[in-house]
């Protein structure tokens, strides 16, 4: 919700214990945008993982209700989490002033500018004030990152008074597609229940994505033993559940086996990833599969599938581990590579693995768009056999380019050695 962050110069100590049943508080509508005076918390479980929904509000209660000044809190919900990732922000706010006290800071949910879309992933809950809360109830989740200061609020109305604009394509496209998925979530329930049922994903889509963003980590999907990793419709399937796993997931993208030697080689064991922004072709990360670049040719050996509709929770998959999270640093890196067209320094063997693995990838597609496939789910248990029967064959071309890239290495040692 803060846009500028300062680092408390000391961690809360926090002790859990029940609030007690006079402590009650309203929701309101609007926040007051960066105003914090209480300051703003990382609340999160044992695993470093952002706390959601019901345990993110509770949380965020007890460390309004163990601060005496505190008469609002404010969380985030779940589709900003990696907003709140990107800019390193905090998923819990403490207020001491009412909305009618601080105007120049009260926003309400809109389209209109930044400040209303991001106003959208954020629940206000203000304290019956003639209520007493008890003092001992801090929580153990919560870690305070913002401290607020005269300047910093200065500074946030002076924001408010722009719309929030920040030129930021990545803050921007993710705020977009919070925004987006806060105000669904805020529409009133149509009278269909959320079953299975209503869970709906395209068709594969060939060779079109955001070239590296993958706000939700990307994972090495293997067999059972944990020696090989899976393509075909077993990929296809384990992928799903990942993002099934992820509220946040609007699509995943699935690795073709070609390609598998090529990421042995540079070492980034990985064939699924998980996507929190929609595909924009007007994005710096946009790619299209082809052959003028690195970039296409890789894009060449990944579908994307794209959630339609949203999924009753599931747990992950147990045999996709994370091989790669999203950062800052690696972010500006990506940007850097795929406006150099992911072009390698001199590494042959890289280069022919991804040519190869185009090429093939390239067959591969052409040979499953002439073969008749279902229509329906993603994970229907027929769909993309000519996949799974082409995975087959690449395993085998998967051996012939790790035996040329040894031999390579192989002969240029010598030849330095001679």
């Amino acid at each position: 919700m803060q846009v500028s962050l300062v680092l408390a110069t000391s961690i809360l100590l926090l002790v859990v214990s029940p609030i007690a049943a006079q402590c009650s508080f309203e929701e309101q509508e609007g926040i007051l945008w960066g105003y914090n005076r209480g300051g703003c918390f990382i609340c999160h479980d044992d695993s470093d993982n952002l706390l959601t929904d019901q345990a993110l509000e509770e949380a965020c209660k007890q460390t309004c209700a163990a601060d005496l000044n505190c008469v609002a809190y404010e969380f985030s919900k779940s589709p900003l989490d990696a907003l709140s990732v990107y800019r390193g922000s905090g998923n819990c706010c403490l207020e001491y002033d009412t909305n009618d006290a601080a105007t120049e800071y009260l926003v309400l949910p809109g389209t209109a500018n930044n400040c209303q879309k991001e106003t959208y992933c954020w629940t206000r809950l203000q304290r019956d004030t003639t209520d007493a809360c008890p003092s001992e109830t801090f929580s153990t989740q919560c870690r305070q990152i913002y401290e607020y200061s005269e300047q910093v609020g200065a500074d946030h109305v002076t924001l408010i008074e722009q719309g929030c604009g920040i030129d930021d394509i990545v803050y921007q496209s993710l705020l977009d597609s919070a925004s987006q998925q806060c105000m669904e979530q805020a529409l009133p329930p149509d009278g269909q229940d959320s079953e299975e049922s209503d869970c709906q994903f395209s068709e594969p889509v060939v060779g079109e994505a955001n070239f590296g963003l993958n706000l939700g980590g990307c994972f090495a999907c293997e067999n059972e033993s944990g020696d090989a990793m899976v393509y075909g419709n077993e990929l296809m399937a384990a992928c799903d559940q990942m993002c099934r796993a992820d509220p946040n997931c609007i699509s995943f993208e699935v690795a073709l086996a070609p390609v598998d030697p090529y990421y042995v080689y540079i070492q980034f064991p990985v064939n699924c990833c998980i996507e929190y922004n929609p595909v924009d072709s007007n994005s710096p990360y946009f790619v299209t599969g082809g052959t003028s670049n690195n970039c296409q040719k890789e894009m060449n050996c990944w579908d994307r599938v794209d959630k339609l509709s949203s999924c009753p929770a599931s747990e992950p998959h147990p045999t996709c581990r994370q091989t790669e999270s999203f950062s800052e640093e690696r972010n500006t890196n990506l940007l850097e590579y795929v406006r150099n067209d992911c072009a390698f320094e001199d590494d042959v063997v890289a280069q022919t693995l991804l040519d190869a693995a185009s090429d093939m990838c390239t067959e591969e597609t052409i040979s499953r768009e002439s073969t008749p496939q279902n229509t329906g789910s993603s994970t229907s248990s027929d769909q993309q056999q000519s996949t799974k029967t082409s995975a087959g064959k690449s395993w085998r071309d998967r051996v012939m380019f790790l035996n040329y890239a040894s031999l390579w290495v192989v002969a240029q040692g010598l030849a330095t050695f001679l």
